[in-house]
């Protein structure tokens, strides 16, 4: 970093912030993030190596941030010191993922102001990552409606990516976060948060990192409880489906007569051969239906492959074979199960992870350092490490495969 120029965001600074894979250094102010965020007011605290080094610093005290987006902290920063035209509107995805991430990962989501409403009205984009954008910027509205979309849209494979990330995040004293989920990327706009593209520029999010595609569902960032929420959700509304064509299945295998056009005239009545053809006939197109769709026999929890929208569509195409020449067109149970699918499809939009998820308060509440490790001070000046590491253990880990 010894060639790497100064860019002044704060001309009285007193902090020279050294990014990762940038040719930036960055001068702020330590007093300016302390004001914005109680992480850094304790990282700032003579407790800490860095607090220590600021208190007898007689030049600009320089620290690291290794595991963060270069292009995310410029942005923030800049926001952070009312450099606004240096800010711009319109940012990838890619790029207000990173924000978010380091917004949570440092409580700065409140010091960002008006500017998550700014970014959020282009979009947060898709899949696991625009739900965590709209978690940590208060987007109560497109959060709830993102995880209604992540309940009927996702075949459960997600959560096994999720899983395998949080095993990894728990192995060892620390844990490095770099290119993988939650890290920063390695974006070419490097250093500040200004509208360009080049170096100390924010531009838009070019390079900032695809991992694994915008549009799944899986991204470890989401806090455990959410996960749990969605994934126990998905498997609650897909067993729920499954129960609508098991009812049919019991009911035409029962002895009783279900035909319409079967007139009991007494306690002995005898049914026509007729008319058990006819529920023989349904229970037959029922049973072929759910074999040609994969779901007889019936498959198990947690339904890996199978999503609610699909499998709510293809229950919905049933044909049952009867005879309508001979008057037994309302034999049919075609209309009784798209009625009872749609009663299930409706208790998603019900659904309300926000507030199951403790909504505005969690996310204040919530303090996650995803890799973040603080310099405790000794007597001696010796620092100690301080690394605040996830814990992931989730409750569905008994049906990984």
């Amino acid at each position: 970093m010894d060639s790497a120029t100064t860019q002044i965001i704060d001309p009285y600074g007193d902090l020279l912030v050294l990014l990762p894979t940038a040719k930036t250094k960055l001068q702020i102010s330590s007093k300016v993030l302390s004001t914005a965020s109680p992480v850094f007011r304790s990282m700032f605290s003579p407790r800490f190596r860095e607090g220590a080094a600021l208190a007898s610093a007689t030049k600009l005290t320089e620290i690291e941030f290794p595991d963060d987006s270069p292009q995310a902290l410029g942005i923030i920063f800049d926001v952070l010191h009312f450099r606004h035209d240096c800010v711009s509107d319109d940012y990838s995805h890619d790029v207000l993922y990173n924000i978010a991430l380091v917004a949570d990962k440092y409580d700065l989501t409140r010091a960002l102001g008006p500017w998550k409403e700014v970014w959020l009205k282009r979009g947060a984009g898709d899949g696991g990552r625009g739900l965590f954008v709209m978690y940590v910027f208060g987007d109560m509205e497109g959060f709830r409606e993102g995880c209604r979309k992540a309940v009927i849209q996702s075949r459960g494979e997600e959560y096994d990516e999720y899983c395998e990330s949080g095993d990894e995040d728990g192995e060892g004293d620390e844990g490095g976060g770099g290119e993988g989920e939650g890290g920063g990327g390695k974006g070419e706009g490097e250093g500040g948060g200004g509208k360009g593209e080049g170096e100390g520029g924010g531009g838009k999010g070019e390079g900032e990192g695809e991992e694994k595609g915008e549009n799944g569902w899986a991204c470890d960032a989401l806090p455990v409880q959410i996960v749990e929420l969605l994934y126990g959700s998905r498997m609650v509304i897909i067993q729920s489906l499954l129960s609508v064509t098991a009812h049919f299945r019991d009911l035409y295998q029962s002895p009783t007569v279900k035909c319409k056009t079967f007139k009991s005239s007494g306690l002995f009545s005898t049914p026509s051969s007729q008319v058990l053809t006819c529920d023989v006939a349904i229970l037959g197109s029922l049973i072929r239906h759910e074999v040609d769709i994969g779901i007889f026999p019936t498959p198990s929890m947690p339904y890996r492959g199978i999503s609610v929208e699909e499998l709510a569509v293809m229950m919905k195409g049933l044909r049952c074979f009867v005879d309508f020449a001979a008057g037994h067109g309302e034999c049919t149970i075609t209309g009784q199960v798209i009625k009872m699918v749609d009663e299930v499809l409706a208790s998603v939009d019900r659904l309300d992870v926000w507030d199951s998820a403790g909504g505005a308060d969690a996310v204040e509440g919530r303090r996650r350092g995803r890799d973040s490790r603080f310099m405790l001070a000794d007597k001696e000046g010796v620092g100690g490490s301080l690394a605040v590491k996830r814990n992931i253990e989730p409750p569905w880990s008994k049906f990984r495969r």
